[in-house]
């Protein structure tokens, strides 16, 4: 299973023992509304939410969700578009790194 299929299913059991959404997105450090679009792929959590996921899933009898599960899921082809040999150039020179 992806990350995101067992998030949901650790999300539908937390609900199921009487824990809001919004109590499960305190916790994970991130905004009641991304929740399902972590699990429908629209979004990926960032490096912190990831981490808080790993961590609130640790005790579950699944094992854990770890952040780095995450990593292969993001796409990657924008980054590919923006860092280029010439923008590292430009980005070294503009903060004057030797």
């Amino acid at each position: 299973m992806n990350p995101r299929e067992l998030f949901s299913l650790w999300l539908e059991e937390q609900v199921a023992a009487g824990v809001t959404r919004t109590q499960i997105a305190v916790r994970l450090g991130c905004h009641p509304s991304q929740l399902p679009r972590f699990e429908s792929g629209v979004r990926t959590p960032d490096l912190a939410v990831a981490f808080a996921i790993e961590d609130e899933t640790r005790g579950w009898d699944r094992g854990p969700i770890p952040a780095r599960s995450w990593v292969g899921l993001i796409d990657d082809s924008d980054a590919r578009e923006v860092v280029t040999p010439r923008n590292v150039k430009r980005v070294a020179t503009a903060g004057q790194c030797r």
